[in-house]
């Protein structure tokens, strides 16, 4: 089941984030929107699992946000296991498809991230993501 967002709304945030719009420039929409979007959480619990961290910056969102989240990560969990099996089986072509997918949802979650996180929050919840699914990699 596909995620309600479009390959065009990725579009088209990817245009609002690299070109000016309305005589400002990226850096200064996401400067002025900066104080509303939420924050790195700096006093996380000791001994959390990466999926522990995530519901702790997911319980920070409408529950609209939530459900949302939840659906990809429930399907990135899923096609992560049908990859595997691809792999274990030598089924390249499933492998790629399973990718195809994966790289689909992920940059759906990015962009959910774009849209209510600050950039030092993202860069601590694309840090988790990196360590539970194996082709993200952290940068």
């Amino acid at each position: 089941m596909r995620s309600k967002l479009t390959p065009l709304l990725l579009l088209s945030l990817l245009c609002l984030l690299t070109s000016p719009v309305g005589g400002f420039a990226a850096e200064e929409i996401l400067r002025i929107t900066n104080s509303n979007l939420i924050h790195k959480i700096d006093k996380l619990p000791p001994g959390l699992k990466p999926n522990q961290i995530l519901d702790e910056y997911y319980a920070l969102v409408s529950s609209t946000w939530q459900a949302e989240y939840s659906e990809l990560r429930d399907f990135m969990n899923r096609r992560s296991e049908a990859y595997q099996i691809a792999f274990r089986s030598g089924d390249t072509a499933e492998m790629n498809e399973n990718l195809d997918e994966l790289a689909f949802f992920w940059a759906s979650i990015r962009t959910l991230h774009a849209q209510m996180f600050a950039p030092e929050a993202i860069e601590d919840l694309e840090s988790t993501y990196a360590r539970i699914y194996f082709f993200i990699r952290e940068r």
